[in-house]
């Protein structure tokens, strides 16, 4: 390398890192860097000069783009894309640069599956055939504070959740302080998540798949720096920032999850003042957690499953949010969502809550009760002590009548189990 050429060297590189600081986005920079490095030691004289000036372009990290295989990517300048190894998609949803696909580079794996996770818009993949379980690490790198996940598409071998719980695969993210431990399965392309570093050294995917699984899974990750405008509140595990929008609890539609417990977030736009929020309009039935629909003190005392709103002092559960749209003004625009760690599927007994306990069981008044009128006095199913004491009746014997009212029906098997979760949408207000 002659006088000359060192110098076009030197010039040109300290433009590229004065580039990359000015850019305060998700980039690892340093690593990038060290990459132009090991790539001009290896390419020939001409290769390196055009890499060099293509990399002049400024990168649209995380603005997504599709390309014509319905294949998703990120806009990022050819420089980046090329030294991170990504593939350049054919679209036209990038005004400069590429849509790029960086595959995840996992080299080679320990004894626990382990790979580690360094280029920010790596994209993890699991093709069909090749089940085995795996674990994808994000080490925390110098500058970021949180990684965020895209979840292009995410559909789990089976329907998912059996009683609550993920019986053969799942996608347990461990390490964040967002969420101490959050275990998916089934359903959830289009989801995404922010995840906070906090003191952790690195944040883990564990994948769990039976052999042979006909699984998929392709997710993007994007390291977020501690000072970039991206970075979203740690608690937030959730981030939406448009004036309205839809929000799904994960496997919505096929089965609720156990232990979930996080909060949805959603960045005030200026000049609004409050959020409402609703059932997704356009899809019936799309409120369903444990809890008697209508129920507003249950809901409230609820331990079990429930979401809530900040400003909103309910808890809300049930077949249904509410009769008429939830507004709040308190901010920031937070929902909370918390299901407990377990679906109760066939109880041996249930209890009936009743003002007057066992007195609705033997007193006339009371005749017309539909329970009472399905079962028949006498009848083995209700036990009941003494007129103080709390009816016990048999759960399998009272559902298997053909006497029972089909509405009182459904409510009893609605007790715990067969819940699928909610779509809910938001919209902010002046």
């Amino acid at each position: 390398m002659n006088i000359l050429q060192l110098f076009l060297f030197i010039a040109l590189s300290i433009l590229v890192v004065q580039s990359a600081k000015a850019s305060d986005d998700a980039e690892d920079w340093e690593n990038v860097f060290e990459d132009v490095e090991e790539e001009t030691r290896n390419s020939s004289r001409d290769g390196r000069f055009y890499w060099l000036f293509e990399g002049m372009k400024k990168d649209l990290v995380e603005k997504s783009c599709m390309g014509s295989n319905n294949q998703k990517g990120t806009c990022v300048s050819s420089f980046s894309c090329k030294i991170k190894n990504g593939a350049s998609l054919q679209s036209n949803d990038c005004r400069n640069g590429v849509c790029c696909q960086v595959p995840a580079k996992c080299g080679k794996t320990n004894d626990e599956g382990s790979c580690l996770i360094k280029q920010s818009g790596a994209t993890i993949t699991q093709n069909t055939g090749s089940g085995t379980n795996r674990v994808y690490k994000f080490p925390k790198v110098k500058g970021a504070c949180q990684v965020k996940l895209e979840i292009d598409s995410f559909e789990l071998e089976g329907e998912g959740a059996v009683d609550g719980e993920c019986p053969t695969e799942s996608m347990t993210v461990l390490g964040s302080s967002t969420v101490q431990s959050l275990e998916i399965c089934g359903s959830n392309t289009g989801q995404h998540m922010y995840l906070e570093y906090g003191s952790a050294s690195h944040i883990a995917l564990s994948m769990r798949l039976k052999e042979g699984s006909l699984s998929t899974y392709s997710i993007r990750s994007y390291y977020i720096k501690c000072k970039s405008p991206k970075r979203v509140p740690a608690h937030c595990l959730k981030y939406y920032t448009g004036i309205s929008g839809k929000d799904r609890s994960f496997n919505n539609n096929k089965g609720q999850l156990n232990n979930q417990n996080y909060k949805v977030c959603v960045e005030r736009v200026e000049g609004m003042n409050s959020i409402t929020w609703n059932e997704c309009r356009d899809e019936p039935g799309s409120f369903s957690v444990t809890g008697r629909s209508g129920d507003t003190e249950e809901c409230t005392m609820s331990t079990t499953d429930w979401v809530s709103f900040l400003g909103d002092d309910r808890r809300h559960c049930g077949q249904s949010l509410t009769a008429a749209p939830i507004t709040v003004s308190s901010r920031p625009f937070i929902m909370n969502v918390h299901f407990d760690g377990a679906e109760i599927s066939t109880p041996n007994h249930i209890f009936w809550q009743t003002p007057e306990p066992c007195k609705w069981w033997k007193d006339p008044a009371y005749d017309s009760d539909p329970l009472r009128i399905a079962v028949g006095t006498g009848d083995t199913i209700i036990r009941c002590d003494t007129d103080e004491s709390v009816p016990i009746i048999n759960f399998d014997m009272l559902v298997d009548l053909p006497s029972l009212p089909a509405g009182l029906k459904a409510m009893l098997l609605n007790l715990d189990t067969g819940n699928t979760g909610f779509c809910l949408e938001y919209a902010q207000r002046q």
